[in-house]
């Protein structure tokens, strides 16, 4: 395991390695770890999730990929990509010789790799909650070998499924983990569907729900 320096962006999200998020910088500090970055002095920078006010202990490396916007006060809006998950071991509000927080990590080996998933009714269970979720424009991904990180930022988890399937070590447990969380979204979201058409036709509520 690779034990590295680097700086440390606390947010409450999850990102998955391979992910691409929009971010919007304001705070002068991460202004500045920008800044460093766009001259080299970083080629990365970890998210470490904040759920319940608590730093957890596993985040994701990210990379810089694209200055989308700068504003005429400062702020800009990047865009950044996950590469892989490391162990936070030692937190520093303030890194070493910066104005930004940093902390000593541990990468961890990646395996999704080894384990592309063969499941093909859970392909088109996932296939169906796109519809449901209105993302079709996601649909294209249902071509790709099945791997953990690839699929779960679109499958509807919650902050805290999100963190637990990020800190999973192994990609058939992550990918167990998927199966079950869509076992129990996809009924939910037929159903709702169902009562939205059944009003569309009819103009009110069906009297089961009337009722509760």
């Amino acid at each position: 395991m690779n034990n590295r320096q680097i700086p440390i962006f606390p947010l409450d999200i999850v990102v998955f390695p391979g992910e691409i998020i929009p971010l919007h910088i304001f705070e002068p500090r991460y202004l500045d770890l920008v800044k460093k970055i766009k001259e080299g002095k970083f080629d990365s920078f970890g998210i470490n999730t904040q759920l319940h006010h608590d730093l957890q202990p596993v985040g994701t490396s990210m990379v810089l990929t694209e200055i989308k916007k700068e504003y005429g006060d400062g702020r800009i809006d990047i865009e950044v990509r996950g590469i892989n998950r490391y162990l936070l071991e030692h937190f520093h509000t303030n890194m070493p010789g910066n104005t930004f927080p940093g902390g000593q990590v541990i990468d961890f080996p990646e395996d999704q790799a080894d384990h592309p998933m063969e499941n093909e009714s859970l392909k088109q269970q996932i296939a169906e909650l796109f519809k449901l979720l209105n993302i079709r424009e996601k649909m294209p991904i249902l071509t790709l070998p099945f791997h953990s990180y690839t699929w779960a930022p679109y499958i509807g988890l919650p902050l805290e499924k999100r963190y637990i399937l990020l800190k999973t070590t192994d990609e058939r447990e992550r990918q167990a983990y998927i199966q079950k969380h869509v076992d129990q979204i996809l009924p939910v979201l037929k159903e709702a569907e169902a009562v939205k058409k059944k009003v569309q036709s009819n103009g009110h509520l069906p009297e089961y729900y009337q009722k509760n």
